[in-house]
């Protein structure tokens, strides 16, 4: 799936391709969306692309290695953070 296309099923879960999709159930899909958001959403660019991007590679290796709970995913997209250098207010994602 790709944002903008016309073809959005799912527009917030634009983030993977259909592959990824068919790999995970909708609970870890929905986890996994839910980690990105919260690693990006206080730190420096957060929003951008390329960061959003990684941070989601390395929740979707995470997913397949079979660690799905929400703070796994979480933990791993940190760690994608971490090394970007964008880790500032790290802290203040956690609930």
């Amino acid at each position: 799936m790709r944002q903008g296309d016309g073809t959005d099923r799912q527009p917030r879960l634009g983030w993977w391709n259909e592959t990824t999709e068919e790999k995970f159930d909708r609970r870890t899909l929905a986890n996994m969306n839910l980690a990105l958001d919260r690693v990006c959403e206080n730190v420096p660019y957060g929003e951008d692309h390329v960061v959003r991007k990684r941070v989601a590679e390395q929740i979707i290796k995470c997913a397949t290695s079979g660690k799905t709970a929400l703070g796994e995913l979480t933990d791993a997209g940190q760690r994608a953070l971490i090394s970007l250098g964008c880790a500032a207010n790290s802290e203040s994602r956690r609930r």
